[in-house]
């Protein structure tokens, strides 16, 4: 705990949840990859809202950006950092840094069986179109 931001360590010492279910979300490292390039030095931060929505818990927050559909994700976190992303970048990207950071999965069991998600959002299958094969006139 010596390494504990002084904000984060007088929300667990002295911190009342403002309403049931409420938790701190804290961004303990954000991971190298192309979507986060610049945000690597942010860690140890709470992690306030996300798309201008405060966040209530873990489980809020994996909601909301799993259900997300904007363009970007925004997340503010405490000591004014803002992180955004671009949403099919992170999307695309995050098999490789979990691949690269040695990480089982993007979420835990348990909270991908309680949102009942997925992530990231698998590709679609591809469809192939059928082309109707052309036939050509043949002279007498």
């Amino acid at each position: 705990m010596a390494d504990a931001p002084v904000r984060l360590l007088d929300k667990l010492y002295y911190g009342q949840p403002a309403e049931p279910g409420e938790q701190v979300v804290v961004l303990g490292q954000v991971l190298a990859g192309e979507a986060t390039l610049g945000y690597e030095d942010v860690s140890n931060v709470q992690v306030k809202s996300f798309n201008g929505t405060p966040i209530l818990n873990l489980k809020h927050l994996a909601s909301l950006v799993t259900s997300c559909k904007d363009d970007f994700l925004r997340f503010d976190c405490d000591y004014h950092e803002t992180i955004i992303v671009h949403r099919h970048q992170a999307e695309q990207g995050t098999a490789e840094v979990l691949r690269s950071h040695s990480i089982p999965a993007a979420m835990s069991a348990d909270l991908q069986q309680v949102l009942q998600v997925t992530w990231p959002p698998q590709p679609a299958a591809t469809v192939q179109q059928q082309v109707p094969a052309t036939t050509a006139a043949t002279g007498p």
